[in-house]
């Protein structure tokens, strides 16, 4: 067949030349299914080009009224299947242009994938991871969470942190499921684990004191004592002493501690508080003791008028 070809004339050669060269690329053609397969695997979420302001704050990224991002939304709505894409995207090294913290430098690509996938395995109290943990605590003595995370990446390279999630979700990935409520990943067994323990339904005990207003309890005085005036310092002092009472099961005033008033007042009220007695109050039928508040008011002397002189 070249033989014949290279017979022909020059103007007829070349595009002989180039149907046999291009034709059996062209017959080849893509495979669908490779081509998908590859597509599958080259799945990314656009986090070099992260740019969001909202999400720079103390929260999760997967709260949309935290963070409002369509990136999320995305790896939310993915699901499980979002987490072996993220994971592949530890490694990327690229800086990213803004700052996707407040107060803290740069970060990069593949670190953002990590924070993510962190969160996603948050609880929504934003306290207890739902996995378990990939690294030991990292002692910051209280530093900046910055500067605790730049000491930990001295120890740990991004393939290092990529190796701990794919271990992970190698052993996990069945197990897996996503808790609508409380928007993150769980596993059963931590999930298990962290429910609190039953406790026996038993009767709550019975307070021994409680606290009452204090013009609920006023309504209850069966035996009042006036405070009198202390002896004369030039003029009468006048104003409310203030006092913390606590009464008996039997409804004797059994201490008051003064809170506020004039302090010239204070002993003439505190004596005649103390002789105060009230109804016993009851709970359930039992007598408590009660905790209120007791405001003794020293008026004003009411002004005499001398009668006039008789002339």
């Amino acid at each position: 067949m070249w033989d014949d070809i290279f017979l022909m004339p020059v103007t007829k050669r070349l595009p002989a030349i180039l149907t046999l060269v291009l034709l059996p690329l062209f017959l080849s053609g893509p495979n669908p299914a490779s081509g998908q397969a590859m597509a599958e695997r080259a799945k990314t979420y656009p986090l070099n080009t992260w740019s969001n302001q909202t999400c720079r704050a103390k929260g999760r990224f997967q709260d949309r009224e935290y963070c409002a991002s369509a990136a999320m939304d995305q790896i939310v709505a993915d699901g499980k299947s979002a987490i072996p894409v993220l994971i592949s995207q530890i490694t990327d090294s690229r800086w990213i242009a803004e700052p996707v913290y407040d107060f803290w430098p740069r970060i990069r690509t593949g670190e953002l994938a990590h924070f993510i996938l962190a969160d996603l395995f948050l609880d929504d109290s934003w306290q207890k991871s739902t996995m378990p943990a990939l690294f030991r605590p990292q002692d910051c003595d209280n530093e900046p969470s910055w500067v605790c995370w730049g000491k930990f990446r001295k120890t740990h390279s991004l393939k290092d942190i990529q190796t701990r999630w794919m271990e992970f979700w190698k052993a996990n990935q069945d197990k897996v499921y996503w808790d609508g409520k409380a928007r993150c990943f769980r596993l059963p067994e931590v999930a298990k684990a962290e429910a609190p323990p039953e406790v026996p339904k038993t009767q709550a005990p019975q307070p021994s004191r409680i606290r009452v207003n204090e013009e609920v309890q006023k309504a209850k005085l069966v035996h009042i004592v006036s405070a009198v005036y202390p002896p004369a310092t030039g003029k009468h002092m006048v104003g409310t002493v203030v006092f913390h009472v606590v009464v008996d099961k039997n409804g004797a005033v059994k201490s008051a501690q003064y809170v506020s008033g004039p302090m010239n007042l204070m002993n003439s009220a505190v004596d005649a508080v103390l002789q105060w007695r009230y109804r016993s109050t009851l709970l359930n039928g039992v007598p408590v003791e009660v905790d209120t508040t007791v405001s003794v008011v020293f008026p004003r002397p009411v002004k005499r008028e001398t009668p006039a002189a008789i002339k």
